[in-house]
């Protein structure tokens, strides 16, 4: 089980979530104040852009998964084109 931390108040799972989540992208329990910031940037890069959902639509009802997902994974660079590093590349 992973530990919880002293100035832990909140008991819902969706704290809980939080917490997990944090621990497995870093490493760490977080602070309170890294635990905040972290969930201001899950929120903010989970939202899901209207024509992405159009593009879902597209797809006949019988697709397959796998030829949707290589689809979908390759059109969200044209919508998160600012995120892009060519530099990398």
């Amino acid at each position: 089980p992973i530990p919880c931390v002293p100035w832990q108040s909140q008991t819902s799972g969706q704290y809980q979530r939080r917490v997990h989540g944090y621990l497995l992208l870093y490493g760490e329990l977080p602070t309170p104040q890294q635990l905040e910031d972290h969930q201001y940037h899950i929120t903010y890069h989970t939202l899901v852009h209207e024509k992405l959902i159009e593009f879902f639509k597209g797809f006949k009802s019988d697709a397959h998964p796998m030829a949707i997902m290589c689809s979908v994974v390759g059109a969200l660079s044209s919508f998160y084109h600012d995120s892009i590093d060519i530099t990398l590349a």
